[in-house]
């Protein structure tokens, strides 16, 4: 019985002497890092806002980091001058900055005796202005860290840089001269006061900025036509009756958020009667900023009428739906132009009559849809008042607009 329990003890010595033996080593202490990068605000992005990345190091691993060694690359996109890129990094870190070749800048943050314990986490910022491109483009940003014993860890973030967008506006009001409001409604031989507004609604300054304004039509004597708008060129030679050009003015830059307000009165025709509309035009142009120079910006808005001197032009004028007005009035060449919106494309169809019915002129055209218009042929119309309507079909029906004037001077 006791050669039986010694056998047992001597054989359980050996399994545990055996365990021991045969256990694993301990692994090694590993160092790790892990690298985070966000971009405030993301997506599209338009020049002269400013953008964050934000860079934040990790130590993932299971022993102290030491050596960290951060590098930025930053897109030439977002500018260091005139306003220099701000960063924010730890304390006992030394700050490189280098440009890297084909553009863009490089930050370096480093800190050869820095020690990192486990699970420590440093951030590291950089915030700049985004620049002027004349096309969407894709900006992106990468950062990269290492430190003694570590693999260099990557991360990228990005954004959008948006393309220069149109944004020049022109508004017009009108009042009664008697007393600034719209009540009562103007009669024949009421004094009207115009105002027109042109402001800067975009990111940056425009350039080579021109306003035209014509006399309202139907209207007779005007007076108070400005001869000087502070920082505008004013050309206010050329006033007559309504319809013709009353004001050009130019300006070399119009910058961002600036806007340019001018008045005048108009009395309205007397030897006018019937119910029609008294139109004050207003055409603007510009030139996007530089580099962009070389390309010609229109004016937005869902109803404008296009300038003949250049493709791009835009005359800002809203047409109702069912609409439509003519240009120039008086027509005092071979040729008017009506213009109207379409909804949807649509065979147009316009007839110019006298005042006895009788019909004078067609034309028929196919629009597509949007701001559209057709051309009258008026050099043979004796000087005097017409009207026309504008005929609209589409597939399974027709509209015709109410009839309007059309006046023919020489």
């Amino acid at each position: 019985m006791g050669g039986s329990k010694m056998r047992h003890l001597k054989a359980l010595s050996i399994a545990i002497l055996a365990a021991v033996l045969l256990r694993p080593a301990p692994a090694s202490a590993a160092a790790s890092i892990t690298v985070t990068n966000r971009v405030s605000p993301g997506g599209s992005i338009t020049a002269g806002r400013n953008v964050e990345y934000t860079i934040v190091v990790t130590n993932t691993g299971d022993t102290t980091l030491t050596a960290l060694e951060v590098v930025d690359t930053l897109s030439p996109v977002v500018v260091n001058a005139p306003y220099p890129v701000s960063t924010f990094y730890p304390a006992g870190f030394t700050e490189t900055v280098s440009d890297i070749a084909g553009g863009g800048t490089l930050y370096t943050w480093s800190n050869p005796s820095f020690s990192m314990v486990c699970r420590e986490s440093l951030t590291f910022t950089l915030t700049g202005l985004v620049s002027l491109v004349c096309s969407d483009i894709a900006v992106s940003n990468e950062a990269i860290a290492e430190g003694d014993g570590t693999d260099s860890v990557s991360a990228s973030s990005g954004f959008t840089a948006a393309a220069p967008v149109a944004g020049l506006s022109v508004t017009t009001s009108w009042a009664n001269a008697s007393n600034g409001t719209q009540t009562p409604a103007p009669q024949r031989g009421s004094v009207v006061t115009f105002t027109v507004t042109v402001r800067n609604t975009g990111w940056a300054t425009v350039e080579n900025v021109m306003i035209n304004d014509t006399l309202p039509t139907l209207t007779g004597a005007v007076s108070g036509v400005p001869q000087a708008v502070t920082g505008w060129t004013v050309d206010s030679t050329t006033t007559g009756t309504g319809g013709m050009l009353l004001l050009t003015l130019t300006k070399p830059a119009m910058l961002q958020g600036e806007s340019v307000t001018y008045s005048f009165n108009a009395t309205v025709d007397s030897a006018e009667q019937g119910l029609f509309d008294v139109l004050n035009r207003v055409w603007a142009r510009y030139l996007g900023p530089t580099p962009c120079s070389s390309t010609r910006f229109a004016i937005p808005g869902a109803a404008q009428i296009p300038l003949t001197t250049a493709a791009n032009e835009r005359a800002v004028s809203p047409i109702a739906k069912d609409s439509s007005i003519v240009y120039p009035s008086p027509a005092r060449g071979d040729k008017a132009f009506i213009a109207f919106y379409l909804e949807t494309a649509a065979v147009v169809k316009v007839r110019v009559y006298n005042q006895q019915g009788l019909l004078l002129y067609t034309t028929e055209e196919y629009k597509d849809a949007g701001p559209a218009q057709c051309a009258v042929s008026t050099g043979k119309l004796a000087p005097g008042v017409y009207y026309y309507t504008v005929e609209v079909n589409v597939p399974g029906g027709r509209s015709i607009h109410k009839p309007r004037k059309l006046v023919v001077a020489r």
